[in-house]
C-alpha cells in the first residue's frame, strides 16, 4: 500500500517551475479577491448585512418583519425577511449589542476564521500527493471567486460552511450532538445547510439530528411568540406560491427552473429525490464507508478526507436543488476537493478534465461572469457532472481513499 502511495506522489511534478508558478498565481489571485471584498465592504454599506440589521431592529420591537402579517396601511420602508423565524433569534448574536458595526466585525472575522479552517481541511485532504498538492487543496476552496463577493455583501455563507466543516470534523470524532449543534447554527442559511443533514441520518448520529431540529423548532416558536404571530398564520402566508418569487434570481437550479408558482410542488419532489439519493448512496457505499471511516482510536491527518464523497454529494444536491447566489458557491468546496483527489490519483483524462472545468466554474472572477446566463448554465452542467461522478464512484485500490486508513504497524 505505501509503495503505491509513494508512486502516486512521485507522479505529481510539484517541483517543476511551471507548477510552482501556477500555485503562486492562485495564491495572489486569492489574496487580491479577499482583500477586494473586504475593502469594498468598508467603503460601501454592505447591502445584505444592513438589510438584516433593519429586519432585526423591527423584530427587536416585537414586530415580525413581514409586511403581509401587518394590517394595512404598511409603511413603504417596512422590511420583509426571507429568513425563517429561528434566524431572527440567531441575529441577536450579531446585532444584539453593537448593532451593524458589531455585526460587520463578527461576520467578517468569523468568515476569515472559517476560510482558515476550510483551507486546513483542503491541505489535509490533498496532502497525500505531496506538498504541492496540499497547497493546492488549501488554496482551492479559498480561491472560489464568490468568497470576495460574500465578504463585500456581508453574507453568512462562508461562516455557515465553517460550521458545516466543524460538523464534519465532529462526526469523524463520533460527536453527533456537538455536530448537530454546528449544523443547527449553519441553518442560519438553510439553502446551504439543509442537505448537510444527510450525514446525521446515519445510525449513531440520528439523535444529533433530532437535537438540531428540536433547537430550530423551539427557536422558531420563541420568535413567533415574541412577535405575537400565530404559527398557522405564518405558514399560510409562506405557502402561497407568490412568496417564492425570490427563487427566480441567482444560480441555475431546479427551484429556479420550476419557478415561483411551482416551488411548493418542487419542494415535495425534491424531498423524494433526496430520500432516493440517500438510500442509493447508503446501498452503494455501505461497505466502503465501513472500511474507510476512521475510528476515534486511529484518527490521522489523512482521515479527514474519508467522508469527502458524502460531503461533496450533499453540496452538489443542495446547490443544484435550491436557490443560491454566487456568494454561496463556497458550499461546493467538498465537491471541488473530491474531484481534485480523483484527478491526482487517476490516470483518466476525463477525470482530470472534469477537475479543471470544476475549478474554472468556481474560480472565474465574478465580475466577468455576473449575469452571464451561458456561464451559469455551463457551471450547473459541470456541477451535475461532478455529482454523477460522486454518485457512481468506486475507490481505486491505490488511491487516496485507500490511504486514509493508516497501515497497521508491526
Amino acid at each position: 500500500m505505501s509503495k503505491d502511495l509513494d508512486a502516486a506522489r512521485r507522479r505529481q511534478p510539484w517541483h517543476q517551475p511551471l507548477t510552482v508558478g501556477l500555485l503562486m498565481v492562485l495564491l495572489v489571485y486569492t489574496l487580491l479577491s479577499l482583500a477586494s471584498g473586504l475593502r469594498a465592504s468598508q467603503a460601501h454599506l454592505t447591502a445584505d448585512l444592513m438589510t438584516r440589521a433593519a429586519e432585526f431592529a423591527v423584530f427587536r420591537e416585537g414586530i415580525y418583519p413581514m409586511r403581509a402579517l401587518l394590517p394595512a396601511p404598511v409603511p413603504g420602508a417596512f422590511p420583509t425577511s426571507v429568513y425563517p423565524p429561528y434566524a431572527q433569534v440567531m441575529f441577536a448574536a450579531f446585532f444584539g449589542w453593537g448593532g451593524a458595526s458589531q455585526a460587520w466585525l463578527m461576520v467578517h472575522g468569523l468568515s476569515l476564521l472559517s476560510l482558515g479552517l476550510i483551507g486546513w481541511i483542503g491541505w489535509r485532504c490533498l496532502r497525500f500527493a505531496g506538498v504541492g498538492a496540499g497547497l493546492l487543496g488549501a488554496l482551492a476552496p479559498v480561491a472560489i471567486s464568490g468568497n470576495g463577493y460574500s465578504l463585500f455583501q456581508g453574507q453568512f455563507s462562508i461562516l455557515c460552511m465553517g460550521l458545516i466543516s466543524l460538523q464534519w470534523l465532529l462526526l469523524l470524532r463520533r460527536r453527533p450532538l456537538l455536530a448537530a449543534l454546528c449544523w443547527a447554527a449553519a441553518m442560519l442559511k438553510p439553502q446551504i445547510a439543509i442537505t448537510f443533514a444527510i450525514p446525521l441520518l446515519r445510525r449513531g448520529s440520528r439523535r444529533g439530528l433530532i437535537l438540531g431540529c428540536s433547537i430550530l423548532v423551539l427557536l422558531s416558536a420563541a420568535a413567533l411568540a415574541y412577535a405575537h404571530v400565530s404559527p398557522i398564520r405564518y405558514l399560510s402566508i409562506w405557502l402561497k406560491p407568490g412568496r417564492f418569487s425570490f427563487v427566480e434570481a441567482g444560480n441555475v437550479n431546479l427551484m429556479f427552473l420550476f419557478g415561483a408558482r411551482s416551488a411548493i410542488i418542487f419542494l415535495c419532489l425534491l424531498g423524494l429525490i433526496l430520500v432516493g439519493l440517500l438510500a442509493l448512496n447508503f446501498v452503494t457505499s455501505r461497505g466502503y464507508q465501513r472500511r474507510s471511516e476512521p475510528s476515534i482510536e486511529n484518527m490521522s491527518p489523512e482521515s479527514l478526507g474519508s467522508t469527502l464523497r458524502t460531503q461533496g454529494l450533499c453540496a452538489i444536491v443542495g446547490c443544484l436543488g435550491f436557490y443560491h447566489h454566487p456568494y454561496d458557491n463556497i458550499m461546493l468546496y467538498p465537491a471541488l476537493l473530491w474531484i481534485f483527489k480523483q484527478a491526482l490519483s487517476s490516470r483518466k483524462a476525463l477525470i482530470k478534465l472534469t477537475a479543471i472545468l470544476m475549478a474554472y466554474s468556481l474560480w472565474m472572477p465574478a465580475y466577468l461572469v455576473a449575469n452571464n446566463t451561458f456561464f451559469q448554465k455551463f457551471s450547473a452542467a459541470v456541477w451535475l457532472l461532478v455529482g454523477l461522478c460522486l454518485l457512481l464512484h468506486r475507490p481505486c485500490p491505490w488511491g487516496p481513499e485507500s490511504a486514509e486508513s493508516p497501515p497497521s504497524r508491526p
